[in-house]
C-alpha cells in the first residue's frame, strides 16, 4: 500500500486561496443575477409582444460576460 506524504499549508496560503474563492463565489452570484435578468427581460418582451431579435439577445449576453 503506497504511502502518501501530508503537505502542510500555512496561513497565508490558506487566506489566499479562501480569497480567491470568494471572489468565484461573488463573480458568480453576479452572473447568476445577471442571467436573471435576462431571463425576465426576455419574458417580459415576449409577453408585450415584443420578439426579442437575435441581435438584442448577443448584446444583453454580451454586456453580462464583459462584467464578468
Amino acid at each position: 500500500m503506497p504511502t502518501t506524504k501530508k503537505k502542510t499549508v500555512s496561513a497565508a496560503e490558506l487566506k489566499e486561496l479562501n480569497d480567491k474563492i470568494a471572489a468565484l463565489d461573488t463573480k458568480v452570484t453576479s452572473i447568476c443575477k445577471r442571467l436573471g435578468g435576462l431571463r425576465y427581460h426576455v419574458i417580459q418582451e415576449s409577453a408585450n409582444g415584443n420578439d426579442l431579435g437575435p441581435t438584442d439577445f448577443v448584446r444583453l449576453v454580451d454586456n453580462i460576460m464583459d462584467e464578468v
